[in-house]
């Protein structure tokens, strides 16, 4: 990924947390969970200053695909 890395951070008892950081600084930005009423994984941040270009904003929707996506075939 050329802006965003996404590490693993921890293990819920169905899901998995992803830190997201800057490949710039390597500063944490936010982290990518379940979100359980929504089904869906999502990108979830208490920064207000953070500011997005339209190729970060698509590395990480890109990557919430990607889980959804697996987490889908998991609870099939």
């Amino acid at each position: 990924m050329k802006h965003l890395k996404f590490e693993f951070f921890k293990q819920m008892p169905k899901t998995e947390v992803y830190r997201v950081l800057s490949n710039h600084d390597e500063s944490v930005l936010g982290f990518v969970r379940w979100h359980g009423s929504w089904r869906q994984y999502v990108y979830d941040t208490d920064m207000n200053d953070v500011i997005w270009s339209k190729d970060c904003l698509n590395e990480l929707k890109n990557f919430i695909v990607e889980l959804n996506e697996k987490q889908k075939k998991v609870t099939k």
